[in-house]
């Protein structure tokens, strides 16, 4: 708890120093011009990103042996974007936590799906980011640095599969038994769920959730009047995203944001306006689902007390 209000309050004075950059004045100006309707748009896309997640939840839920309620399953997703703000949401293990605690489920089966969970995001925003760089290549607007970013997202990709595979090997098993003392039962559940064709399927799942949250963007962008095209906002989105998953920080909290607004920038979005697109686009995709997540473990505890 403490370590959550010490994110929070450290994203807050992060936003404050953004604001001051950027001239507090002219951005609250700029709120103030922002068409809220476009908002309300930006925030149903964001809700079904939510819904697209829970989907591919309950498949992997059902595919790890994994059977409760529809309502139990649904709190526990939601509680589980609460901890977003861990680094590389390694705290929405909490989910695996839940299903121990309240329902008997081994915690090894809820950990292997938020395992992943995880890796399918990671595979689908590479793919959001590779899919913006071809569209720059085909345009002739493939600059060194764009090279570069092309490069290192392959090599992640390759490390993302890489570790695929070696989830999947007999050495993993060996270690998590002798270390951990897990079940063995363990191997089988990890090849079920992380089986080639699941991950495929899924990672396809992913990347149209996650597409929801880059037309999120976008539709933010035209809330200031403003104008970039879906393939810009995937490219922004995607890009730093994983800059912030990279860095490993909460949330990635202050290289997303950077990263975000370097980006717009250099996409020709003044830097004030650039400033005011970042913070309403992580308000109305990172903390609404931290909100939601908190209402939704609260509720949750309430329910099995």
């Amino acid at each position: 708890m403490k370590k959550g209000i010490a994110v929070v309050v450290g994203a807050a004075l992060f936003y404050l120093l953004i604001a001051l950059y950027s001239n507090a004045e002219k951005l609250v100006e700029a709120f103030a011009r922002m068409k809220i309707q476009f908002v309300a748009i930006a925030l149903i896309f964001t809700l079904t990103n939510y819904f697209l997640r829970f989907v591919k939840w309950e498949v992997y839920c059902k595919k790890a042996g994994i059977n409760i309620s529809m309502k139990s399953s649904l709190l526990i997703f939601l509680g589980g974007m609460s901890m977003t703000i861990t680094p590389g949401k390694a705290g929405e293990l909490v989910k695996a936590y839940l299903l121990k605690k309240a329902q008997g489920v081994e915690f090894s089966r809820g950990a292997i799906v938020v395992v992943a969970e995880r890796t399918t995001d990671l595979l689908a925003m590479i793919s959001l980011a590779a899919l913006g760089s071809v569209y720059f290549f085909l345009r002739g607007s493939f600059e060194m640095n764009l090279k570069s970013m092309v490069i290192s997202l392959i090599i992640l990709l390759s490390l993302v599969v890489m570790g695929i595979v070696f989830m999947r090997s007999k050495s993993f098993t060996n270690f998590l038994v002798r270390r951990f003392g897990i079940s063995r039962k363990f191997d089988k559940v990890m090849k079920e769920v992380l089986c080639t064709r699941l991950t495929i399927e899924m990672t396809i799942l992913s990347i149209l959730s996650w597409m929801m949250e880059c037309l999120a963007l976008y539709i933010t962008v035209g809330a200031f009047g403003l104008n970039i095209s879906v393939f810009h906002a995937i490219f922004v989105f995607s890009v730093s995203t994983l800059a912030g998953v990279i860095t490993m920080l909460p949330a990635g909290i202050g290289a997303t944001e950077l990263s975000m607004m370097y980006l717009l920038t250099r996409f020709g979005i003044p830097q004030l306006e650039a400033s005011a697109i970042t913070l309403v686009t992580r308000a109305v995709t990172l903390w609404l689902g931290v909100m939601i997540g908190v209402i939704a473990l609260y509720t949750y505890g309430r329910r099995e007390a």
